[in-house]
């Protein structure tokens, strides 16, 4: 089966996309040191001034933006990751998407409870605290979803070539160290640093990939 060099080039700007909105992201910071989504703030254990409280909704609603364009890029990038594995592996192919874009499915679906109760938030209607618990589960398989989905993919890439390479220890033993960032606060830095680097290297592999195939056809 031959690969579609059409479908790796789009993989790869989706990945560039992502990788760019990340960088974007995190730039963006919220009142009082507060960390997305404001769990504090959402639930009325911090009360902040007027002046605060628009700009935690301003900046709340720009990473909602560019939170959108991630998940965009992650979806097209994902596609052009099983395209890359399909020849090789079909089942890894099939399995690598299967569970990239569900992790994006349960994104989307963790960011509308968010974007619901920030909405209350600005109202002055107060959503209380039953949403955390649910939101809490729905993070958590937004990331272990993608986490397993890139050690199919790591699994299906790995050959002599050097990028393939890159890219499945960044998909497996990489993903050692993003792991501790989902239930230890002070390391929650580790697994968006892994998306950073998982987007960043299955950019320039599936860039790569695409030309060697334009340069041979």
């Amino acid at each position: 089966m031959t690969l579609s060099p059409r479908i790796l080039r789009a993989g790869a700007i989706g990945a560039g996309i992502s990788t760019l909105m990340l960088l974007m992201m995190a730039f963006i910071s919220l009142p009082r040191g507060v960390e997305y989504p404001g769990i504090e703030v959402l639930t009325g254990g911090l009360i902040l001034p007027e002046a605060e409280k628009i700009r935690y909704i301003a900046g709340i609603s720009h990473l909602f933006i560019m939170d959108g364009f991630f998940l965009v890029g992650w979806i097209i990038s994902w596609v052009g990751l099983a395209e890359l594995i399909r020849p090789r592996y079909r089942i890894l192919a099939v399995l690598t998407l299967t569970f990239g874009l569900t992790g994006a499915m349960f994104d989307l679906i963790e960011n509308s409870i968010i974007w619901g109760v920030i909405g209350n938030f600005a109202a002055g209607r107060p959503s209380g605290s039953k949403w955390v618990i649910p939101w809490k589960a729905l993070q958590s398989l937004s990331y272990w979803l993608p986490f397993l989905g890139a050690v199919f993919a790591a699994c299906g890439l790995w050959s002599a070539r050097r990028l393939d390479k890159i890219t499945a220890l960044t998909g497996s033993v990489l993903l050692l160290a993003a792991i501790p960032g989902l239930y230890l606060p002070d390391f929650a830095f580790l697994a968006n640093m892994w998306f950073l680097f998982w987007f960043a290297c299955v950019a320039l592999l599936l860039w790569r990939r695409s030309v060697d195939i334009f340069k041979n056809s």
